[in-house]
């Protein structure tokens, strides 16, 4: 499958299980980025996030993560080739994923399929499906990464967008900035 071409950079994807995806470019473009110097796209995939914030915000430090081996290296190959080199890509699970850097910003465009038929493709499963990153990981994430103003931009079905909603507002950090 080709690639997308993109203003400053291109992804290629022939790797990864997800390609790129409307809903993956929309919250790239969409996602308030405002003076966020410290940026962690959660499950890169491509890199498409972290290369957009990259490019809307060149001032800031943006960090990848992603649990699978073939998405990481095609997302380290699509930052190589980008200007921006210095974005740092971090294979490993969200789930046990700490840093001692506290991020201002957490992106993701999650996996929100549960209780849904799988694809014979373990790969695109892990993408596609919540029993890698159930959403109150990704609240535990924002806990453990953020600090009291860290706000968290996320694509979502409107079901499941309640769904992360409400699981926010019971571990006590969904405020008034949340949308």
């Amino acid at each position: 499958m080709a690639g997308f071409q993109f203003k400053q950079f291109s992804i290629a994807q022939c790797s990864t299980a997800m390609k790129v995806s409307t809903d993956g470019i929309m919250l790239g473009a969409w996602a308030e980025l405002g003076s966020a110097q410290q940026i962690l796209d959660v499950g890169t995939g491509t890199g498409l996030l972290a290369l957009m914030c990259k490019q809307r915000a060149p001032h800031s430090d943006v960090q990848a993560l992603d649990i699978e081996p073939d998405a990481c290296a095609q997302a380290k190959s699509n930052v190589a080739a980008s200007p921006w080199p210095d974005i740092e890509i971090t294979q490993g699970d969200a789930q046990y994923f700490d840093s001692e850097r506290k991020f201002d910003l957490l992106i993701s465009n999650p996996p929100y399929f549960e209780n849904a038929l799988k694809a014979q493709d373990d790969k695109r499963n892990l993408a596609r499906h919540t029993d890698s990153l159930p959403f109150s990981a990704l609240i535990n994430l924002w806990q453990r990464v953020g600090h009291a103003n860290t706000e968290l931009a996320v694509i979502l079905p409107r079901e499941q967008g309640q769904e992360l909603v409400k699981l926010a507002e019971q571990a006590g950090i969904y405020g008034a900035c949340a949308k």
